[in-house]
């Protein structure tokens, strides 16, 4: 599941500092109850995976709208990616697959 963040991409082009606002400590206590189940239904069944790709997109202390290093946006709303986004995950999610046994 990907972040609700709380400023739109909109928003955010408009006044970066206050996207840089969103603590990532906020964003990972409300996403816990989410997170707990999906790594609990992972461990429990052989056939689900839970690729949890929340921490690629924050930095130690805060997460917010762009694609980590950039000024490109990589979210389209407060929780979908853009493209560019999905170009920024997609190597990560290739090496999860790999270790997990479901890609070559």
């Amino acid at each position: 599941d990907t972040p609700h963040l709380s400023k739109t991409p909109q928003a955010c082009l408009l006044d970066r500092e206050a996207c840089k606002k969103t603590s990532k400590a906020g964003m990972m206590e409300v996403r816990s109850e989410t997170t707990a189940v999906a790594t609990s239904m992972a461990q429990t069944h052989e056939d689900v995976y839970f690729f949890d790709y929340f921490s690629l997109l924050c930095n130690a202390e805060t997460c917010d709208q762009f694609v980590p290093g950039t000024s490109t946006l990589a979210y389209m709303d407060t929780h979908h990616l853009t493209a560019a986004g999905s170009l920024y995950v997609a190597p990560f999610l290739c090496s999860w697959f790999r270790k997990n046994g479901l890609a070559d």
